[in-house]
């Protein structure tokens, strides 16, 4: 009796609760709860790196991204899949290992690693560089990001070392070897050669913060050898002062070397 009475009530409810549903109906309902259970995306968030410093943020599945300045990105990630789109300029991407693919979406294309370290350049114009620093990534010029899939586009696999550029969808070719130089932007550490203390000041003050200024005109003909950090200004301007022979002070408007 209970179970005929219960059967009963189903049968009367079923309708109203029909009635309750868009105009998809039952099975576009279902459909989308399936679709939303099955991605279970985090809420996209936004990171930006500052003008003048170099960001370096650690996500939760144990990657680590460093955003060059003046960059952003966007970070997705889903039960089987992690989504980040560079949104303007230049990140390094160390991928933790955890099963899911690592995707990097840059101008109309997508960049795809398991556990590897890679550099992803985005570019005014739309241009797209990559450089492999270790592992092995498949760059993909052309992709349906709404789908994550190529689309049966052109699919390149790079090796540790190599690099390779894309625009418009169009594969711009690969170098084998990737320039010392070209890697070493995340610490900002230049090596400068017999240059003058006016051409490093002007490397080193770009962007915004206070910029480091001599105060006798005849101190930027200085012939300057060695490595230097250039995303601490203040560090930097000791450092100077230290090699030859100044003092540093650190005013409202700059930081001024003097003798």
């Amino acid at each position: 009796m209970t179970l005929a009475v219960a059967m009963l009530a189903l049968i009367v409810l079923l309708p109203s609760f029909q009635r309750s549903l868009p105009s998809a109906g039952i099975a576009g309902a279902r459909k989308a709860l399936a679709t939303r259970a099955s991605h279970s995306v985090t809420q996209a968030r936004r990171i930006a790196a500052p003008a003048a410093s170099i960001d370096t943020v650690g996500l939760e599945d144990g990657s680590v991204i460093t955003i060059d300045s003046a960059s952003a990105i966007q970070v997705a990630f889903a039960h089987d899949a992690r989504h980040v789109t560079l949104l303007r300029g230049r990140a390094r991407f160390e991928v933790a290992h955890d099963g899911r693919p690592f995707t990097v979406f840059a101008g109309g294309g997508s960049v795809t690693a398991r556990g590897t370290i890679f550099d992803v350049a985005l570019s005014p114009q739309g241009r797209v560089a990559v450089a492999l620093i270790r592992g092995s990534v498949d760059v993909v010029p052309a992709v349906d990001i709404a789908s994550s899939r190529s689309g049966g586009a052109l699919v390149l696999r790079l090796a540790a070392g190599e690099t390779a550029g894309y625009v418009g969808g169009t594969l711009l070719g690969t170098s084998a070897t990737t320039r010392t130089a070209d890697l070493q932007w995340t610490d900002r550490a230049v090596d400068f050669d017999n240059v003058s203390l006016k051409y490093l000041l002007d490397h080193g003050n770009q962007g915004a913060g206070l910029p480091i200024v001599a105060s006798d005109p005849a101190l930027q003909q200085l012939r300057v050898s060695g490595r230097f950090d250039l995303a601490d200004r203040e560090r930097l301007a000791k450092n100077l002062a230290t090699l030859f022979d100044l003092h540093v002070e650190i005013r409202n408007d700059a930081i001024q070397l003097r003798r």
